[in-house]
């Protein structure tokens, strides 16, 4: 699993999470998600989420690769986009 492209959010709360930046990340051979958002809930803990599609999340993930997107997206937040900021095809 390889972020591929993070761009960090200043201050993009007013909801129940803040948004902390928003990635794509290739979750296997041939398969990139774009536009998924790793937010801050009030308790502290992280989640990810995908953009809206018709008042819905497009993406389901299983405990496991929710927690492996969480690690890899917190860790390419705090190396700096710089280090991930790669040109999505």
């Amino acid at each position: 699993m390889v972020i591929t492209k993070l761009t960090p959010v200043a201050d993009r709360g007013g909801g129940r999470a803040r948004t902390l930046a928003i990635f794509s990340v290739d979750v296997a051979d041939g398969i990139r998600l774009h536009g998924c958002r790793l937010a801050q809930m009030p308790d502290g803990s992280l989640r990810v989420h995908g953009q809206s599609a018709d008042g819905a999340n497009p993406y389901s993930f299983s405990p496991a690769a929710n927690a492996a997107i969480i690690d890899a997206a917190n860790a390419a937040l705090k190396k700096g986009p710089t280090a991930y900021d790669r040109a999505c095809d």
